[in-house]
């Protein structure tokens, strides 16, 4: 009888157990499929188990209630990096080598973090060899920082001079709708006025026409447009 030496690559628990393929495998518990593309792409390996990191001095937590919410790996650095929500609204990124050594990457209010929602995320390394992570929780805007400018003392990134900044800086989807409803809604109010200024023109033209008097008056109604028009004024008539 012929052997089997297949190894389960992937998890199937939908099908009945008579319906697996020899590939496929209906459970599997503190293993991981490898991603390199170095020849072992899908090896199947046992996961290690833990190791104690020790992180004090300028890597030490933030005070208060610390959480991870989220991992994001990086094999083709050997690097891991840990998500950690804190109840100060001190939010953390942490970057972790094989080696143990831990590095404190950027911490803020403006990570927006949360303890409810787990972070989801992805690195890559762009063209000029920095380390870009992307982020979503599935509630904010999603979010790209660039982990080598954070470690990097000669950089100050993200840039901005408060926090509103800083996240404007790391946020991928501004909001666009936000600032187009404003603008829309400036862009209406203009064009009320200007109707408005050129009816009331006609009929100060009309009434002068008819013997009277046109005195004009500044109006707090036309204060928005300040920028907009170079004289807001509207026509008070005066018997």
């Amino acid at each position: 009888m012929a052997i089997d030496k297949l190894t389960p690559r992937q998890l199937n628990k939908d099908e009945d157990y008579l319906l697996v393929k020899s590939t496929e495998m209906v459970d599997a518990l503190n293993v991981r499929m490898t991603e390199d593309d170095d020849g072992n792409r899908g090896v199947l390996k046992n996961i290690k188990g833990n190791t104690e990191i020790s992180l004090s001095g300028a890597n030490a937590l933030p005070s208060g209630t610390n959480r991870v919410i989220g991992t994001c790996s990086f094999n083709q650095k050997d690097l891991i990096f840990y998500f950690i929500w804190n109840s100060n609204n001190d939010h953390t990124i942490y970057q972790i080598d094989t080696s143990g050594t831990a590095i404190k990457v950027v911490t803020g209010s403006y990570l927006e973090f949360s303890s409810t929602y787990v972070i989801h995320s992805n690195a890559i390394e762009d063209a000029n060899k920095d380390i870009l992570i992307y982020w979503t929780d599935g509630v904010n805007e999603p979010k790209k920082i660039n982990i080598s400018k954070c470690i990097d003392s000669n950089v100050t990134y993200p840039a901005g001079s408060n926090d509103a900044e800083k996240l404007l800086e790391i946020t991928i989807a501004k909001k666009l709708i936000a600032c187009m409803s404003r603008l829309f809604s400036l862009l209406i109010n203009t064009f009320i006025v200007m109707v408005r200024l050129v009816h009331c023109r006609h009929i100060a033209q009309w009434l002068t026409i008819h013997g009277w008097r046109i005195e004009l008056m500044q109006s707090h109604h036309t204060q928005i447009l300040k920028t907009t028009l170079d004289s807001p004024w509207k026509p008070l008539l005066l018997r």
